[in-house]
């Protein structure tokens, strides 16, 4: 029975949603996701695969749909017979979901999307605050914004190394052995920009993946849906930041500032003004996380039986490019968010 089938059937008998059509949707990177189409309806179907820690998923899923009654918009889970969001039966764990009519954007973000990302965020935000069950997720296990780098040296020596013994590399190859030399020489800032953070940054549950691809867009330009919340405890400042400066959009569009102020007002604007100084520190915290990852490459060198990801490695390349700019104008973007959020009691140093 193929995988599609056997979604079919358990739609019909765990979603009373008999007869589906099933086509699977070349989206995703942990789950394999499909439309699904019953009763003159249409859903989003999430198959979970081996591996997955599905305790986690359902205090996600748990936290999605609190944050959707709470006014969030966020696509509404349709339960199974038991009134579990996840379902798992036959060695298949599934999630299923309203489907929404709308579209991740292809390109760089701008101004006008960054506004309604700014709102979305600060009423997301406020509302995980508020989630009565915020033990069901952990801290992060990597705190970039206060650990010892020489973990992410050892790494990134290995990947060097890995590039330096293929025996015929490409041109592609020869540009990530140049990025990740001078990767390594910037991590050396790494211990300055974190002694630039106060001690007391505020951290709650975050979604923890409000990126690009996660963020749906009505084909009118309105933001229809943040999808695939996963939850952490973590600075939501990083939150903010992280999507301010989308990679894609800093690594290619010269309006890049303009969209992230835009993002970082519109937060302010809707967020409470107890959460403002932490925002000072967004870009920060979003340049320290990017500096201490290779997520994209090391797959790639270290992994080649699992085969290139070109998404991954196109991801990394923006990436990369979005923390040499943050790294070149860093004092500039602070300034700014002073100008847009007020002084700062505690400035940080460069």
């Amino acid at each position: 029975m193929s995988r599609e089938d056997e979604i079919v059937a358990l739609l019909a008998a765990h979603h009373g949603l008999p007869g589906a059509v099933v086509e699977r949707v070349p989206l995703g990177t942990e789950t394999d996701n499909y439309q699904a189409t019953s009763v003159g309806l249409r859903f989003f179907v999430k198959a979970y695969r081996p591996g997955t820690d599905l305790t986690e998923t359902a205090a996600g899923l748990e936290a999605s749909d609190f944050a959707r009654r709470g006014g969030c918009p966020i696509p509404a889970l349709r339960p199974g017979r038991h009134g579990s969001l996840l379902t798992a039966a036959g060695g298949l764990a599934v999630s299923v979901w309203d489907w929404i009519e709308a579209a991740p954007a292809t390109g760089p973000l701008a101004p006008a999307e960054g506004a309604q990302i700014g709102v979305m965020l600060a009423r997301l935000h406020q509302r995980l605050a508020a989630y009565p069950h915020p033990g069901r997720f952990r801290p992060t296990s990597e705190p970039w914004w206060c650990r010892d780098t020489a973990p992410v040296h050892d790494l990134g020596r290995r990947i060097l190394a890995a590039i330096d013994a293929l025996p015929t590399p490409t041109k592609a190859d020869l540009l990530h052995h140049e990025r990740v030399r001078q990767r390594l020489e910037d991590l050396r800032f790494v211990p300055a920009l974190q002694a630039g953070l106060p001690p007391d940054l505020p951290m709650q549950l975050v979604h923890c993946d409000v990126t690009r691809p996660n963020l749906l867009f009505a084909a009118g330009g309105d933001l229809a849906a943040v999808v695939d919340l996963r939850g952490r405890v973590l600075h939501p400042a990083w939150e903010v930041g992280r999507i301010a400066y989308d990679p894609l959009t800093v690594a290619t569009s010269s309006n890049w500032r303009t969209f992230a102020n835009s993002v970082v007002a519109a937060y302010a604007e809707h967020a409470p003004p107890a959460a403002l100084a932490q925002l000072h520190f967004s870009a920060r915290l979003t340049l320290l996380q990017a500096l201490q990852t290779w997520f994209g490459l090391a797959d790639t060198y270290l992994q080649p039986t699992t085969g290139a990801d070109p998404d991954g490695i196109r991801y990394w390349n923006n990436r990369y490019e979005m923390s040499r700019e943050l790294l070149q104008h860093l004092p500039t973007i602070e300034d700014e968010l002073t100008d847009l959020l007020g002084p700062v009691t505690t400035r940080p140093t460069n």
